[in-house]
């Protein structure tokens, strides 16, 4: 007898084939049998998926969870676009290893929501995590960046031979415990002030245990094929896998660069090199808005970044630096403010760098300074620096994964706090309604598999990403007709329509569009 039968459903199976009719029965947690016709007589519960598209469950390659499912483990921005697996710990950030200096976000997160921080490495994280349970499937790389921190502090120097050993050891530690690879943010400090023969070292140890290297590259605009080259380089050196995280081309002074871009990865492809990327289907981007100060300026971390801040003559050469490095004061003017701290500047959420610079009587930069200050650092934005027809032509890549380099959110408290790029609440769907139905980019069973099969290809996640006997039972039942993304840049926190169920691990947690409150997910690790 069969758990769940669903039936009259049009199979997009995750391999990019043509849509089936047919029949697909799961029992416990796996997928029992999939068949142009299983009787109803055989289950306990029938799901009628006449009209309705049933596909794998979604895999974001590319996301920010993580301290979020402490908050609220039911990861509903992410399960209610069909994700049923979380792949976190991207851009070199993870809260793991964490001592007792650094991690400033991390630890003003579980501040900010009364939360104690129990762990220090990714089995003690994991643990908690188990212990409480999760909403989705979830796994992590360990972060370049926070493994540096951890290390040797966020100096802008080299290791010493001694520190290299140690970031070694911990790099193959988190590897024993079940970490997917290593990523790096190398526009963040302290990623910033690693130099290749470091990051080669670190992803030879990580590619020994089976992980692959996924990195923000070092630039996604003036030096974009530099950047390229060198994430190319550090996956041939370290014989690794490479994932380039949200390849783009950013500021419209760089656009026409992606057909070069997408043919040093082509050619690296042809000779044989496991090259792929991951792209959120917006033409803005969102990250932190220090990102807008020089490397130096972020030296030894926060508060010596306000410390320079605060130096007069320091502040000025970092103006000077910001005006030089976007061409001109008005080259961020539309960027949003998304997330601050202070209920001071509470309302700055939703509200563009020139109309905050207005408002305050300053210019750009300035702001940008002064609000980083009263801020202690801690500012998110939402940059408009891509145009359409770059991102089409990523997206029609067929080795281009889908994430979307975000954490889990919910519109309801305490997780709804801020103004977030809607991608948080939107990439999965988008993909299909915008992307495949209305502009035609390729086909929806194409869709599918960019979210799916390439996602748990790209990863060699086990038993996940396709409709196949034996798989995990990690299933979305979505109508094509009515699907699409609600969220937008001044309502972000909406859910998408036209998802009707989903399943994780056999376990129905999205029924007729409701969450039924189950906690399915599981720890996914390398081993």
């Amino acid at each position: 007898m069969f758990d769940l039968l669903i039936k009259n459903g049009e199979i997009i199976d995750g391999t990019g084939k043509p849509r089936q009719k047919a029949d697909l029965a799961i029992k416990k947690d796996k997928i029992a049998d999939l068949a142009p016709e299983i009787p109803v007589e055989k289950a306990q519960r029938v799901i009628d998926a006449t009209g309705l598209c049933v596909c794998p469950g979604f895999i974001d390659i590319h996301s920010h969870t993580d301290c979020s499912l402490f908050v609220n483990p039911r990861s509903e921005s992410k399960i209610r676009q069909g994700v049923t697996t979380d792949i976190s710990g991207n851009c070199g950030m993870t809260p793991f290893p964490i001592g007792e200096e650094g991690f400033a976000e991390t630890r003003s997160f579980m501040k900010e929501h009364g939360l104690e921080i129990d762990w220090e490495d990714l089995a003690g994280f994991f643990g908690r995590l188990e212990k409480q349970g999760i909403g989705t499937n979830y796994g992590t790389f360990l972060g370049h960046g926070s493994l540096r921190t951890y290390c040797m502090g966020e100096g802008k120097r080299a290791p010493t031979p001694e520190e290299l050993d140690k970031l070694k050891y911990e790099m193959d530690k988190a590897m024993d415990q079940g970490a997917l690879g290593l990523t790096t943010g190398l526009i963040y400090p302290p990623g910033c002030f690693a130099d290749m023969d470091e990051l080669v070292e670190l992803a030879k140890v990580a590619a020994a245990k089976g992980g692959i290297y996924a990195s923000h590259m070092r630039s996604e605009g003036q030096r974009l094929l530099e950047s390229i080259v060198e994430t190319i380089t550090i996956g041939r050196r370290a014989n690794i896998p490479v994932q380039i995280s949200h390849l783009k081309v950013a500021g419209n002074k760089n656009w026409g660069k992606g057909i070069w871009a997408l043919e040093l990865i082509s050619l690296a492809r042809e000779a044989g090199l496991k090259v792929h990327a991951d792209r959120y289907p917006y033409i803005a981007s969102s990250t932190e808005l220090s990102t807008l100060l020089p490397d130096w300026a972020h030296d030894g971390g926060i508060l010596k970044m306000m410390e320079r801040l605060k130096t007069p003559d320091i502040r000025k050469r970092i103006i000077d630096e910001i005006i030089a490095n976007i061409g001109q004061e008005s080259g961020y003017e539309d960027t949003l403010i998304s997330a601050v701290h202070t209920e001071k500047n509470n309302h700055y959420q939703g509200m563009t760098l020139q109309s905050v610079a207005a408002e305050r009587n300053q210019s750009i930069p300035e702001a940008i300074c002064d609000v980083l200050l009263e801020e202690e650092g801690l500012v998110s934005a939402i940059f408009f620096s891509m145009n359409d027809e770059e991102t089409d032509h990523i997206l029609s890549q067929n080795w281009v994964g889908i994430g979307s380099d975000t954490t889990a959110r919910a519109p309801y408290p305490p997780l709804n706090a801020d103004r977030p790029h809607p991608r948080a609440y939107g990439t999965f769907p988008r993909v299909i309604a915008h992307y495949a139905k209305e502009k035609d980019l390729f086909s929806v069973e194409e869709a599918v598999r960019r979210m799916t099969g390439l996602n748990a290809e790209i990863l060699s996640l086990k038993k996940r990403g396709l409709l196949k006997k034996d798989n995990f039972a990690d299933v979305v039942i979505f109508s094509q007709r009515r699907i699409k993304d609600m969220a937008s840049y001044m309502k972000p926190h909406q859910y998408p329509i036209g998802i009707d169920y989903v399943i994780v691990n056999g376990s129905v947690i999205i029924e007729e569009g409701i969450h039924t409150g189950t906690l399915a997910g599981r720890i996914i690790r390398n081993h």
